[in-house]
């Protein structure tokens, strides 16, 4: 076969190393070696970062505009149609705040109990007023709706009956808190004791005496109201 060369080509780099020989017995075969060693590239490996939380600056702790939910499973007594709020059993409650920038809100909230042949739906709306790290809600117009279930379902049916409700003004410790786990911001309110209009608070003892509002969402969808 007559002599043969030898090229070891030897690449390192981002904490790796390798080598490539090639091995030859006629000039012919260089431009091809040559070029194939010419080829060979190390790219930095992509590195999974450190997820961080959005900026939490003063501004963004602070903004609490637009539409905010949240939601429990529960049953409320059958002859306590009054309480959209009292949990108990099977069904679901859902509750959202909409704070507009002209310093007013609205507020709904949906109860559907399985045992309870009406939906119950609240509508609330009035002013906030924000102090610092305290924020005052001041209802001016509160009513709860009775609705009939539509097949037996959580479907709004026809409007049965309506009442007023007594104005709840409350002053809150608000916060937002990023849960980095789920990547989600959330608009946590504290009082000293549950309220009519949020009802219970969570179960969620990352704050105590603390209800959890996140951001309208595909996993936190918006109430639909009735027709």
């Amino acid at each position: 076969l007559g002599p043969s060369a030898v090229i070891l080509q030897t690449s390192s780099g981002y904490g790796r190393m390798f080598s490539v020989a090639a091995i030859f017995n006629s000039q012919d075969y260089l431009p091809a070696i040559e070029a194939f060693g010419a080829s060979i590239k190390l790219q930095k490996p992509e590195t999974n970062a450190k997820r961080t939380p959005p900026s939490s600056s003063a501004e963004n702790s602070a903004s609490i505009l637009g539409t905010w939910g949240m939601a429990a499973s529960g049953q409320q007594r059958a002859d306590d149609y009054k309480n959209p709020n009292a949990i108990n059993g099977y069904g679901y409650s859902k509750a959202q705040y909409t704070f507009n920038s002209d310093g007013t809100y609205s507020f709904v909230s949906k109860t559907f109990r399985m045992v309870v042949d009406k939906i119950l739906l609240v509508k609330e709306t009035g002013t906030y007023l924000i102090n610092g790290t305290r924020i005052t809600i001041n209802p001016q117009r509160s009513v709860i709706e009775a609705w009939s279930k539509r097949d037996g379902t959580d479907k709004w049916g026809r409007l049965l009956t309506t009442q007023n409700r007594q104005l709840e003004r409350v002053t809150y410790q608000f916060t937002k808190h990023y849960f980095s786990a789920i990547q989600v911001w959330n608009l946590v309110f504290q009082a000293n004791q549950p309220t009519d209009r949020d009802g219970p608070f969570s179960s969620n003892t990352t704050f105590p005496n603390a209800w959890y509002y996140a951001p309208i969402s595909a996993n936190n969808p918006v109430i639909e109201l009735p027709r």
